[in-house]
């Protein structure tokens, strides 16, 4: 889980600095919400420009999704086949092209925190290996190799995965991926941050966002304030509304289950009276029959 519940193997084996929350108010350019990968790689390219950051975080240095990464750098889960199927070839050379400029801005980061932070943050470049199972994962490997290339990704098809102790069946190999270490990487991030004159805290999730309203200036407090305040609003009016109509479904009902017992009354009474109808009938038949055998 991501609550800080349990230690994933990065966590455990990274000396990740710790900050205290923020003591007051404070002036800056940007603040960034979340110590993880995405948070501080960009505060530290903004700090790296001279740009004034503050980072804030609910937990803690890489205490969500990425102290649990499987930290290898790889192509996207949904694949390149479903993403060329579902939004065109054009899109899918995109993600692609991203993906190769991430790895390599990983990368060039990974030297810089090594040389002047002295942290090692494991980066490797290697192989990415696709493959399925019989009857399990990927079923089309033909395919996604055909779409990967398409995409501009350097791709194989190969007979198997080498190096296993069993015989994987055919796999798509994607040259030159990456792995690493995340925690060390943001440990290096983080003081690389601070270094560069920024700072670092940690909140509460809802302080984080009253620290964030405060960061950003007054007139834009004020303004968000007043649009929460209005949502609150707009929330308790619809809450009111649907609390009314069902407080009129309801009387419906009752109503309509009143004229259901009437009915039945009515109905229950018809019958009495056909009934007693009927067996006066039968009566009267009985003495006509009578009266002409006499």
């Amino acid at each position: 889980p991501t609550n800080g519940a349990s230690v994933s193997v990065w966590l455990d084996t990274a000396d990740v600095p710790t900050y205290p929350p923020l003591s007051g108010d404070l002036d800056t350019e940007v603040c960034v919400i979340g110590a993880g990968i995405a948070g501080l790689t960009t505060a530290y390219l903004l700090a790296r420009e001279g740009r004034s950051v503050v980072v804030i975080d609910a937990l803690g240095i890489g205490a969500g999704e990425t102290g649990r990464t499987t930290a290898h750098l790889f192509p996207p889960d949904e694949w390149y086949s479903f993403i060329e199927d579902k939004f065109g070839a054009a899109n899918s050379r995109l993600v692609a092209d991203s993906y190769a400029r991430a790895i390599d801005l990983v990368e060039s980061i990974s030297n810089e925190i090594k040389a002047k932070e002295n942290i090692d943050c494991a980066f490797e470049r290697l192989d990415g290996y696709l493959f399925a199972l019989p009857g399990n994962g990927f079923q089309d490997l033909e395919k996604e190799y055909r779409s990967a290339r398409r995409a501009g990704v350097a791709v194989e098809l190969q007979p198997s995965v080498p190096g296993l102790s069993f015989d994987s069946g055919p796999a798509v190999r994607y040259a030159n991926q990456a792995q690493f270490h995340p925690l060390k990487y943001l440990a290096g991030l983080a003081r690389a941050i601070e270094r560069l004159g920024g700072r670092l805290a940690v909140e509460l999730r809802l302080a984080c966002f009253r620290v964030a309203l405060r960061l950003i200036g007054e007139p834009l407090h004020s303004r968000a304030l007043a649009r929460h305040e209005l949502g609150l609003a707009a929330a308790r009016r619809r809450a009111a509304e649907r609390l009314e109509r069902e407080a009129k479904l309801l009387e419906l009902l009752v109503r309509l289950r009143g004229a259901e017992v009437r009915l039945a009354r009515v109905e229950a009474k018809l019958l009495e009276l056909l009934l007693a109808h009927i067996g006066a009938l039968r009566q009267r038949a009985r003495l006509r029959g009578r009266r002409q055998r006499l």
